[in-house]
């Protein structure tokens, strides 16, 4: 299952981690094409740079990922489409 939201149990994981910077872009992108509420990038890099209460931060998203009792593995993404 794929999701970017928190946690909602202790099943093992795959957490994959990828540049902020390009995650953002793509987000951006999905957004735009999807959901006009956030008009401008700008407005929807502030909006996101606050949080989702879905998704929370980046920061609460990792530690909530990172400090979960179940095993998480940390895969990134530049690592992963090198090959």
């Amino acid at each position: 299952m794929k999701t970017h939201e928190l946690p909602a149990d202790d099943n093992p994981a795959i957490y994959l981690v990828r540049d902020g910077r390009d995650s953002f872009v793509s987000f951006a992108h999905h957004t735009l094409h999807h959901d006009l509420r956030e008009s401008t990038y700008g407005q929807m890099l502030r909006a996101h740079l606050k949080g989702h209460p879905r998704f929370g931060s980046w920061g609460q998203n990792v530690e909530s990922w990172m400090n979960r009792s179940a095993p998480t593995v940390v895969v990134h993404f530049h690592e992963l489409i090198a090959n």
